[in-house]
């Protein structure tokens, strides 16, 4: 196997995956490299969630959804479950589609409303006490990290990160 079909798990810019045939690499770790896309689709949208998760200390709960439709591509589960309702998720990929208006509305996840003190051009940022969100739209998804803690901008860091990605693979 040549390990330039690895990746470091944080470093998913350098990965030059070539499917492995025959090998079920996803969630597998070889000689401490990870390689997120490879085998089925679905497979490798959980690994983006576990990656997410793992590059930020502050990020509790994650999601991948597509956009427009807010259909769940992954999201984080166990002890630290993405619990926002498809209803939520659907309203809340709208808010992409006049994301200039955001900011006076606010927005709603996992039963919590957020104050949105501002957006950019594809982010959306959302802050309620010591916790928040970072969302991030590409051509066809929307990144989702909720964060606790004073951890936001290295929260926007991965988020972004995550999503150029996604965009540059054609996401």
């Amino acid at each position: 196997m040549e390990r330039e079909n690895w990746i470091r798990l944080i470093d998913m810019t350098k990965c030059y995956s070539r499917g492995l045939k025959g090998m079920q690499c996803i969630g597998q770790t070889v000689e401490g490299f990870y390689c997120p896309i490879n085998n089925c689709r679905m497979s490798g949208w959980a690994a983006y969630i576990k990656n997410l998760l793992d590059s930020s200390q502050g990020i509790q709960r994650a999601a991948i959804v597509g956009y427009p439709d807010g259909s769940v591509w992954a999201r984080s589960e166990g002890d630290r479950e993405f619990r926002a309702t498809d209803e939520e998720l659907k309203k809340f990929v709208t808010l992409y589609d006049h994301i200039e208006k955001v900011p006076a509305v606010g927005c709603d996840l996992e039963g919590v409303h957020y104050i949105v003190p501002r957006t950019e051009q594809n982010l959306i940022f959302g802050k309620r006490d010591k916790t928040g969100i970072f969302a991030a739209k590409t051509k066809s998804a929307v990144l989702i990290a909720c964060y606790k803690g004073e951890n936001a901008a290295e929260v926007r860091v991965a988020v972004e990160k995550l999503a150029q990605y996604l965009m540059d693979s054609g996401y």
